[in-house]
């Protein structure tokens, strides 16, 4: 565990010395909603108001995982490689993405609220719903953690990100999506707990296996 802190710490500090990259991200949120409010101005419809909320989180998970090993490249990688368990390693960037995708995903649903408006959360059930955004911020950067240490091996990383991550990310976007359809609609959490349990599942399953897999991919 002091490990793990310890590479989350570095981790951090990273992001603080590249605060241009942040600040991008940022700018990317900002203006894709500001697009899409151009476009509707008012959304009220919830299908597409919890669909367009996703497509955003989706690419701006892309755009803030696919950098994961960047920093990981050329004698850096052989340093780390003598001095930390790649088991630290791999739980560390996820669950640093996973606070940076929380934060993208919590910033991205109070400016759709600001600019797109609240008709169609009348009868939402916010509750679940944020939980929702926030399962999905895990296991969004569980699985593009490790999609993007496989990339960064290839060094072809964005190219590897686009192709390897969008056919695994479907199921639990699919699962994400029906499970906020469902709290925007105002249904109990009885009727959504199928949704809840396979979350917590592809969540479990995918933290597992990058922590299974990752040494090998590490060693190499």
């Amino acid at each position: 565990m002091n490990e793990i802190l310890h590479l989350l710490s570095r981790e951090v500090q990273a992001e603080l010395r590249q605060k241009h990259v942040l600040w991008g991200l940022l700018l990317y949120t900002l203006s894709t909603i500001f697009v899409c409010y151009l476009s509707f101005e008012v959304i009220e419809d919830q299908a597409v108001w919890n669909g367009l909320l996703w497509i955003i989180i989706l690419f701006a998970s892309f755009n803030a995982i696919g950098r994961s090993f960047d920093r990981e490249r050329t004698g850096y990688n052989l340093y780390l490689y003598t001095l930390a368990n790649p088991k630290s390693v791999i739980l560390s960037k996820i669950i640093f993405n996973a606070l940076v995708l929380m934060f993208l995903s919590g910033l991205a649903l109070l400016l759709y609220l600001l600019f797109l408006g609240t008709a169609a959360i009348a009868d939402a059930r916010m509750m679940q719903f944020v939980g929702g955004l926030l399962l999905g911020s895990i296991g969004l950067s569980s699985a593009l953690t490790m999609i993007s240490g496989i990339a960064a091996k290839s060094g072809n990383n964005m190219g590897m990100m686009a192709l390897l991550g969008f056919p695994i990310i479907i199921p639990t976007m699919l699962i994400l999506m029906s499970y906020t359809a469902n709290a925007l609609a105002g249904k109990p959490i009885d009727e959504n707990a199928q949704n809840l349990v396979l979350m917590f599942v592809i969540d479990g399953a995918v933290i597992s296996l990058s922590y299974i897999l990752f040494p090998y991919l590490w060693r190499d």
